[in-house]
């Protein structure tokens, strides 16, 4: 043979190009052996730039958490109170408002919060205790979103960041929005002044409806004493009183499994009213989805690759107890080959019953 033989699979790079087995083992050595100087200076400028904005990102969180904090990128969880964990800033940059987002709300916590007087004033129940410090964490963003108009911006892009990650945003029924995330809503764009809510989904509208219908006095109270740790946290005590005196169950009963309708499954719109109403339907235990969603993609994908559990949170899930029914062993004749089976014993028979 004159010609290389080169092998048929056509494996590609990154960038679409084709590369074959000693290619493979350059780029595997060292990616950047078979590189352009071209694309060096490219990938240098591109880190460079990266570095940039997290440099900027930490200057923010010093600038408005007035301490010198320190500023983690890549990680979920803080080693010490003066440390702000951020996710890490993905290579085109296209969640830089989300991880603004939690950088200015952690930062205003450290601002604004004080832990001894929180501690004080925190009620015994672990469920209004979760929801008590909720409140707390939404009165010093709205702190400095009233100084800083982006950072409402921010806190908003990151709440739907937030929702998407835990596949929220299509939630058409109140029953199946959270009271945590509801009240993360409700709360800020009450203490910020906006009548419309800031989560346009039916899910959210509905939930915003009812809640200021319900205790409008009681929100306003807690938006004039947003100066005042103490006195909103007061507000805070009677507000969450009156609110799980008005939920079924004290809202601590788990939400019905999200189902999404479609035009032939015959589903009665009757039914599918039944849960408008927050307080006629079962909800999410108010702070379960309270955990720290650091990196909403790896989050993502790592639940989309796990075996759902009984005790997961997925939309999608069966219920608790429920199994996959069994299915009844085929009985003979009954397939969908049960025809053309008989005719064939039958033929068969007949050819035999003649040649004797």
């Amino acid at each position: 043979m004159s010609e290389d033989v080169r092998s048929t699979l056509q494996k590609r790079d990154d960038k679409g190009v084709v590369r074959h087995g000693g290619e493979w083992l350059a780029i595997w050595a060292d990616p950047a052996s078979l590189k352009s100087d071209a694309e060096k200076r490219e990938e240098s400028a591109r880190d460079q730039a990266l570095r940039d904005i997290e440099a900027s990102l930490a200057a923010a969180a010093r600038s408005l958490s007035g301490h010198d904090v320190d500023v983690v990128f890549g990680t979920s969880q803080a080693d010490d109170a003066n440390t702000i964990a951020l996710p890490k800033l993905a290579p085109d940059a296209s969640n830089l408002q989300p991880l603004r987002g939690r950088c200015d709300a952690s930062a205003s916590f450290l601002a604004h919060h004080d832990p001894k007087l929180h501690l004080n004033q925190t009620p015994e129940a672990p469920l209004e205790a979760r929801l008590f410090l909720l409140l707390e964490r939404i009165r010093c963003e709205a702190l400095e979103a009233r100084t800083y108009p982006g950072v409402e911006r921010n806190l908003v892009a990151l709440h739907y960041d937030r929702l998407d990650a835990a596949q929220l945003l299509h939630a058409h029924l109140a029953s199946l929005v959270p009271l945590s995330e509801a009240l993360r809503m409700v709360g800020r764009d009450t203490f910020l002044g906006r009548s419309d809510p800031s989560i346009q989904t039916a899910g959210f509208r509905m939930w915003d409806r009812w809640l200021r219908d319900r205790f409008q006095p009681k929100l306003a109270a807690m938006a004039d004493a947003l100066d005042d740790q103490r006195a909103f946290g007061n507000a805070s005590l009677a507000f969450l009183e009156a609110l799980l005196a008005e939920l079924p169950s004290a809202g601590e009963r788990k939400r019905r499994e999200a189902t999404r309708p479609s035009d032939d499954d015959g589903a009665d719109p009757a039914r599918l009213r039944e849960a408008d109403d927050p307080a006629e339907a079962p909800i999410f235990e108010p702070g379960e989805l309270e955990t720290d969603v650091a990196d909403p993609v790896s989050k993502t994908r790592s639940a989309a690759s796990a075996k759902p559990t009984a005790g997961g949170s997925c939309l999608h899930r069966r219920g608790s107890g429920s199994r996959r029914p069994r299915r009844r062993p085929r009985e003979r004749g009954r397939g969908p080959c049960a025809g053309w089976a008989a005719t064939r014993r039958r033929r068969s028979g007949s050819t035999s019953s003649s040649r004797a």
